[in-house]
């Protein structure tokens, strides 16, 4: 029996709720109760493949996801939860190309453009990867992970650098107190001093629950 919009709203906001405190499993089961009424509503659909992505069901995720995108395809948000769950699964090419389309949907979000400069890191595109990061700094010098990882992202060019010189893998495990300037370099860029190690365990108490 299907329900009335209204009521569906209300269940949807107390899944949402339950999500914030933490509460997945519930969240998750008030979720299919409203996809059993209304199968392709979009955010109900996004919220449980939130839910997927921290349980660590890359494939729920990105098949929930991919519903979601169809109906709603303007969605800056799904797009970008959607190439999270195809990197988690190790698709790149495919979430390079919808991390892309939400950027081109989006342009000012500083997380679209981090989590694809993300992707670039791990597949070893560093220059690519600096790049998005620094682009995300400047759409949002406040957005916690740019900093560090444009910090580790130029270090790692620098190793790449001093390797390719000497043909050794120097500085690869090299500790915080000798990788350089290139976090003094990130932080300067996020108008953080660079001498500050309670600046890194600040921003790591301040993020919130994210399924990236």
């Amino acid at each position: 029996m299907s329900e009335p919009p209204g009521k569906l709203e209300h269940i949807l906001l107390q899944a949402i709720s339950l999500y914030h405190a933490g509460r997945t499993r519930e969240t998750g089961e008030l979720c299919r109760n409203i996809l059993e009424s209304a199968p392709d509503e979009p955010n109900t659909l996004h919220l449980l493949d939130v839910v997927h992505l921290m349980n660590g069901d890359y494939a729920s995720a990105a098949e929930y996801l991919t519903s979601a995108a169809r109906v709603d395809s303007g969605n800056a948000d799904i797009l970008n939860t959607l190439a999270t769950a195809l990197r988690k699964l190790g698709d790149a090419e495919q979430a390079e190309q919808f991390y892309q389309r939400g950027i081109a949907l989006d342009g000012d979000s500083a997380k679209s453009l981090v989590n694809l400069a993300n992707l670039y890191r791990g597949a070893g595109n560093l220059k690519h990867a600096a790049d998005h990061y620094r682009e995300a700094l400047e759409k949002d010098p406040d957005y916690y992970r740019a900093p560090n990882n444009l910090g580790l992202t130029l270090d790692g060019l620098g190793a790449q650098h001093v390797s390719a010189r000497h043909g050794s893998q120097t500085g690869k495990f090299r500790t915080a107190r000798q990788r350089g300037p290139a976090f003094g370099q990130a932080r300067r860029m996020a108008g953080q001093p660079e001498n500050s190690t309670s600046w890194c365990n600040r921003i790591r108490r301040t993020g919130v629950i994210r399924p990236d």
